[in-house]
């Protein structure tokens, strides 16, 4: 996928992008909502091993809980704008690199990389 429409995909799927990461950690501050836009980015940079488009990596099952639980949906529209600059810096530059996974209890998938307050990172 050439940058340009790699831009328009992330364009056209913004707002869903931005409610996920605010649906998923918003009561996990700032760092924790960098780390979850930052798992989004880097599957969708990943195209080999997750899907390559933003909407794809989203709503691909079992991923994110808010997709499948309708958490995200609630927010649409009103997801403050804190955290659409926080999304928008990490798509110009993404802080963590190595982070593909999350979950709250314990650690999942991927090689365990830290523990943020309630919530545990991996990477691949």
């Amino acid at each position: 996928m050439d940058q340009e429409m790699i831009d328009d995909e992330i364009s056209e799927h913004f707002d869903l992008f931005c409610d996920v990461v605010f649906a998923e950690n918003g009561n996990q501050g700032d760092k924790g909502l960098r780390l979850a836009a930052d798992t989004i980015i880097n599957r969708m940079r990943n195209g080999e091993k997750f899907n390559d488009t933003m909407y794809a990596v989203l709503t691909a099952p079992n991923q994110f809980s808010c997709i499948s639980d309708g958490g995200a949906a609630k927010w649409h529209g009103h997801t403050r704008e804190h955290v659409r600059k926080i999304c928008q810096e990490e798509l110009a530059d993404t802080t963590y690199t190595n982070v593909y996974y999350f979950r709250t209890g314990r650690y999942g998938y991927g090689k365990q990389l830290f523990k943020y307050k309630d919530v545990y990172y991996s990477g691949i």
